[in-house]
């Protein structure tokens, strides 16, 4: 398992390498489609200068070499918004890849957690007992007096463990549960 482990640890160090470049690709093909919508937007207010300028050749022709610039502009940016269509997709693998390494990696050290929380858990319901048995004996009326200072002393002992057990029943659960996150 060591082994496994280790590749794994490998491997994640290549899938970190490439994630920051994936993300920034992503990044500028967002910026790039904004970029062709407004490019668009542009080519259509032109279109109608033109319909409405059609006699007046300079416009015309001046409006036409616009969008002949935008069109160009166009051109570029789609090839960042398929290189960006193609980051995201590396990236639902490099996030998949992760869930993966997660499950492979912490597996063990969540079974161990588990096993240990089992231990704490038993502990805590037998803590529970002694300390339902020690107010049983704390009656006064039932039992002697050096019965009942006993049972106090061992209350108060037990009931000092309970919060011992169940703070570290707390951690080794919130340490299970980043752990599967």
């Amino acid at each position: 398992m060591k082994n496994v482990i280790n590749i794994f640890n490998v491997l994640k160090s290549v899938v970190d390498s490439k994630v920051s470049s994936l993300n920034q690709q992503v990044l500028t093909a967002d910026i790039a489609s904004a970029k062709i919508s407004q490019y668009k937007n542009s080519i259509k207010h032109l279109q109608k200068d033109i319909d409405i300028n059609m006699y007046d050749r300079s416009t015309v022709k001046e409006d036409l070499e616009y969008i002949e610039q935008y069109e160009n502009l166009i051109s570029e940016h789609k090839k960042e918004v398929l290189q960006g269509n193609f980051a995201k997709r590396e990236l639902q693998s490099a996030y998949k890849f992760y869930d993966t390494y997660r499950y492979v990696v912490n597996r063990p050290r969540i079974k161990e957690l588990r096993r240990k929380y089992n231990v704490l858990e038993s502990r805590l319901s037998s803590l529970e007992d002694n300390m339902f048995a020690c107010e049983i004996n704390m009656d006064s009326n039932q039992r002697s007096e050096s019965v009942c200072e006993q049972a106090e002393r061992d209350f108060a002992q037990y009931e000092a463990e309970y919060k011992e057990v169940s703070t570290r029943a707390r951690e080794i659960l919130k340490e299970i549960k980043e752990l599967e996150r």
